[in-house]
């Protein structure tokens, strides 16, 4: 039986983005012996081992599946899947190598790479930061629950819509809170959409005063600044919102901007105070909507209507929901 050794002992030469500072440690390999028939064709991907990447920047980094890391005579090694390297975070990029020419049939190939790559640093890493998402609309979010200063936050969470969703995982997040302290936004792991999305992040920890507390949330290169109120025991409050007495006007057609669409939601235990305003998106059934909250003034001492005027254009067919939550109101 014929042998074809390849030993792969490279130093690679690659092309850095300024702004990255990525450390790289020891190569783990996953795969050092493997018969040549079990690459079908010329160009297939075999997974040969596993590096780790340190994050250095303030920035993330997204390496991007099939990125090539090498090019050789033979074989280029590439990376095996898409990965998310959050700033100042730890993470494990696998690699691959895809043959550029027929081997004899039978053959079996044996990986070293060893020394793909020296402790401590990557060379000149091929860094794509590439979006998985095209932009936040950050004019969409949506807030749910209400925070009491020095009470822990219990049912408080925000959603932040995305436009233009390309796949792809994202890691655990946390932000904490600047002007009112004390307070975490926790985002956990998971997928980005293809196209219309949301991050659903959830408060955790208990408001230091009463005031507003703020968030400079990131993720994938993009900003938004999200405020929740803090509100004193004291504060005007609903007691409740009541969802089955809504009323709709108008109808929405998909795929066409909405025009003259309201709705108008019922509460109850008004106890005065301004008129918070608010604009949530649609998280489910046709997405890229919006709610604005149309109603001005105080809120009755008693029974009430807010009106909210709808905007948009639905993304399909079907019933849009929306995530209503008045400070204290449900």
């Amino acid at each position: 039986m014929k042998r074809l050794l390849l030993l792969f002992i490279v130093v690679v030469a690659f092309v850095a983005d300024a702004n990255a500072q990525l450390e790289c440690w020891g190569f783990t390999p996953i795969k050092v012996s493997f018969r040549v028939d079990e690459v079908e064709v010329v160009g297939a991907l075999v997974p040969v081992g596993v590096f780790s990447v340190y994050n250095t920047s303030d920035q993330d980094i997204i390496l991007v599946e099939g990125n090539i890391i090498y090019y050789g005579a033979d074989f280029d090694i590439e990376i095996c899947k898409n990965v998310i390297l959050p700033h100042n975070s730890l993470n494990d990029v696998e690699v691959g190598i895809v043959f550029n020419r027929a081997v004899p049939a039978n053959s079996i190939c044996s990986a070293d790479l060893s020394e793909f790559m020296s402790a401590g640093h990557c060379g000149n890493l091929l860094i794509s930061i590439t979006s998985y998402i095209d932009e936040f609309d950050c004019g969409g979010i949506s807030r749910r629950g209400k925070l009491v200063a020095k009470e822990e936050a219990s049912g408080v969470s925000f959603l932040i819509p995305y436009i233009g969703g390309h796949g792809g995982d994202y890691a655990t997040r946390s932000f904490s809170s600047t002007g009112v302290t004390g307070l975490t936004a926790e985002l956990p792991a998971g997928s980005y959409a293809n196209g219309y999305g949301f991050l659903d992040f959830t408060v955790k920890g208990t408001p230091s005063s009463k005031g507003t507390a703020s968030f400079n949330i990131s993720a994938d290169g993009y900003i938004c600044a999200v405020d929740l109120q803090v509100y004193a025991k004291e504060d005007p409050q609903l007691d409740s919102i009541i969802c089955n007495k809504t009323v709709v006007r108008g109808s929405l057609v998909e795929g066409a901007p909405a025009s003259g669409v309201s709705f108008d939601m019922s509460y109850i235990g008004g106890k005065g105070g301004a008129i918070i305003p608010m604009t949530v998106s649609s998280i489910l059934g046709p997405l890229g909507l919006k709610a604005k909250l149309i109603t001005t003034g105080n809120i009755n001492d008693g029974d009430g209507i807010l009106t909210f005027e709808v905007t948009g254009t639905p993304s399909s067919s079907g019933t849009a929901l929306f995530g209503i939550a008045y400070p204290g109101g449900g």
